[in-house]
C-alpha cells in the first residue's frame, strides 16, 4: 500500500510541476521585456508558445506509454534540467517530454489499482494537475516580484529535480512488460525459444506506433463527447495561459 501511495504522490507532484510552469511563466514576461528592452509581446511570449506547442508530444508518448510506462516518467523528469542549456526556441521539445506526466498518468493508476479503488486513485492524482492553473500564477507572481523573473525558471528546475528523485523510486508495474521481460529472461537463460507470453508482438515498432497514433484522431472526430471535451479544454487552456498581470497586479486577456 505504501508503494502505491508513493507512486500516486510522485506522479501527481510531477504533473503539478508541469501545469504550474505552464501558467507561472507568463507572470515573468513583463520582467523579461523590461530587462531586455523588448516591446514586442509576440517575441516575449515565444517561450510559452513553444512550451505549449510541445504538448503535442502527447500523441507520441501516449502511444509509447503502452510499452514503457516506467521509462517515460523517469525520463521526462530529467527534462527540467534542460532549462540550464535550452533557449526558449527549444521549449517545445522540452515540454514534449514533460507532457507524459500530465497526459499518461491515468494509465499508471489503471495498472497499480483495482477497480474498487481506481476512482480514489484518480481523484488523488487529479489534485496535482487541477491545482496547477491555480497555484502557478500565485507562485509565479510572488517569485517574479521578490526574486526576479529568472527564479520562475529556477524554481521549476528545483521542483523538477525533486520530482525526478521521486520517480526514480518507482519500478516497472505494467503487467505485459513484466511478462515479456520474464519470457525473454527464460529464453536467454535456458536457450529454449519456446518460452513466450501472450503479449509478444510480431509487428514492427513502426506498425505499432502507426496504429496507436491514428486512434486519437479517429476518436476525436467520431466521438461526440471527445469533440465536446476538446472544445472545452481549448477554451479553458486559452483562459489559463492567455492571462497575465499588469503593472498593478491585475489580470488581463490578450487579444
Amino acid at each position: 500500500m505504501w508503494y502505491k501511495g508513493l507512486t500516486i504522490s510522485a506522479v501527481s507532484f510531477s504533473s503539478w510541476v508541469v501545469i504550474t510552469y505552464s501558467t507561472s511563466y507568463t507572470i515573468s514576461v513583463p520582467g523579461m521585456m523590461e530587462e531586455f528592452h523588448q516591446t514586442n509581446e509576440t517575441i516575449a511570449t515565444l517561450g510559452m508558445t513553444f512550451y505549449l506547442v510541445g504538448l503535442s508530444g502527447e500523441f507520441v508518448f501516449c502511444a509509447v506509454d503502452v510499452y514503457w510506462k516506467y521509462f517515460l516518467p523517469s525520463w521526462s523528469c530529467q527534462l527540467p534540467w534542460q532549462h540550464l542549456y535550452l533557449s526558449f526556441g527549444c521549449g517545445g521539445s522540452r515540454c514534449s517530454g514533460w507532457c507524459s506526466h500530465a497526459l499518461n498518468s491515468p494509465g499508471t493508476f489503471a495498472d497499480i489499482s483495482t477497480e474498487q479503488y481506481r476512482a480514489l486513485a484518480f481523484s488523488i492524482w487529479g489534485v496535482g494537475p487541477m491545482a496547477g492553473p491555480v497555484t502557478g500564477p500565485l507562485i509565479g507572481g510572488f517569485v517574479a516580484q521578490y526574486l526576479g523573473w529568472r527564479w520562475t525558471n529556477w524554481l521549476i528546475l528545483i521542483l523538477g529535480g525533486v520530482a525526478w528523485i521521486m520517480c526514480t523510486c518507482i519500478k516497472e508495474f505494467y503487467a505485459p512488460a513484466l511478462l515479456k521481460k520474464k519470457a525473454a529472461k527464460l529464453r536467454k537463460g535456458t536457450g529454449d525459444d519456446r518460452w513466450w507470453c501472450r503479449y509478444d508482438q510480431k509487428l514492427s515498432p513502426f506498425e505499432i506506433l502507426k496504429v496507436n497514433l491514428s486512434r486519437p484522431f479517429v476518436i476525436s472526430f467520431t466521438e461526440p463527447i471527445c469533440r465536446f471535451w476538446n472544445g472545452y479544454i481549448a477554451v479553458s487552456s486559452t483562459a489559463n495561459h492567455g492571462a497575465r498581470p499588469t503593472s498593478k497586479g491585475r489580470g488581463v486577456m490578450r487579444s
